[in-house]
């Protein structure tokens, strides 16, 4: 498509854009508890064990049947499900697996770690948290928790893509896991662009305005137009989008009108690393409580950052 739209000539030659941004992308398998993936695993897997007895049977794709409002039968059951994957995982230890074997091997070692917590007496309980890269799939294992938002969530990955701004053409297509961060996905949406459509610049939304986006396009010379996320502010603390900063002049302003005394650069690059404030600057300074936050630079009266 992109050939055709060169030989008509639509696509442009000099000062390309692309416009990045990603949307979810629901996952093929459905969303299993931790019952279900040791279960499901273990199924698959029983045909190699060699005489070796399970303590659950496992012949079919249901959870076994118990009285799930029984604390202590619940209890029972995640005792013998994680027994009986040990013996699997035994058993299967430096065998020739076929690759689905080995998925299914791999999705009930990385369950059992994951979900599961062994107590000082032997009892199997569940983990009180969820794991940030927890395995909800074993028919899509690499689908993952996403969020839309803080209260929309969804289950698969992300579909990242980068149009070039003119033509409106996609130029290319980058999937991560749902719970990927979007600024991840950059640097390989512009590296598996088409060599003469590289952008000079990308214009995106905040999720892709990272420090880490702008430093990696930085270094193939490409210009990100991008907010800069504002970061996380704690209760009773001056966040960063407080400070005026102006990166040409380099010039910083703080909320109560000092601009910065000193500036401390890196030995071996020698760019600027952060802002000074003297002590003199925020000794008595009304917004002291809410700046400083080291035990230094409250005896000293000063704070730095960048």
């Amino acid at each position: 498509m992109l050939r055709a739209a060169a030989r008509r000539g639509l696509l442009p030659s000099k000062d390309i854009q692309q416009v990045i941004d990603s949307t979810h992308v629901l996952g093929a398998g459905a969303v299993q508890d931790t019952y279900t993936l040791i279960c499901r695993a273990i199924k698959g897997l029983q045909h190699r064990l060699k005489g070796q007895s399970l303590r659950r049977e496992y012949t079919t794709k249901n959870k076994p049947k118990i009285d799930w409002g029984n604390p202590e039968e619940r209890s029972v059951l995640l005792r013998d499900l994680f027994a009986d994957a040990q013996t699997v995982l035994a058993a299967t230890e430096g065998l020739s697996l076929t690759p689905k074997e080995r998925r299914l091997r791999e999705i009930l070692a990385t369950v059992l770690l994951q979900d599961l917590v062994v107590q000082e007496d032997g009892m199997v309980t569940l983990r009180e948290r969820v794991a940030k890269d927890r395995v909800i799939s074993v028919t899509d294992p690499e689908m993952r928790h996403g969020h839309k938002s803080r209260s929309q969530r969804f289950d698969g990955y992300k579909a990242h893509t980068a149009v070039e701004k003119r033509s409106e053409l996609i130029v290319s297509v980058e999937v991560t896991p749902g719970n990927a961060h979007d600024s991840t996905a950059a640097k390989e949406l512009v590296d598996s662009s088409p060599e003469k459509l590289r952008p000079g610049s990308i214009i995106a939304d905040t999720a892709y305005g990272t420090g880490e986006v702008r430093a990696e396009m930085k270094e193939r010379g490409i210009k990100v137009i991008s907010p800069a996320p504002a970061g996380k502010q704690r209760p009773g603390r001056l966040s960063k989008a407080q400070f005026k900063i102006n990166m040409d002049t380099e010039s910083c302003i703080c909320p109560a009108g000092q601009v910065a005394a000193e500036k401390s650069y890196s030995k071996k690059s020698r760019r600027l690393k952060a802002f000074v404030f003297s002590p003199q600057q925020c000794g008595n300074c009304a917004l002291k409580g809410q700046c400083l936050n080291s035990n230094q630079g409250q005896a000293q009266g000063q704070c730095s950052f960048l």
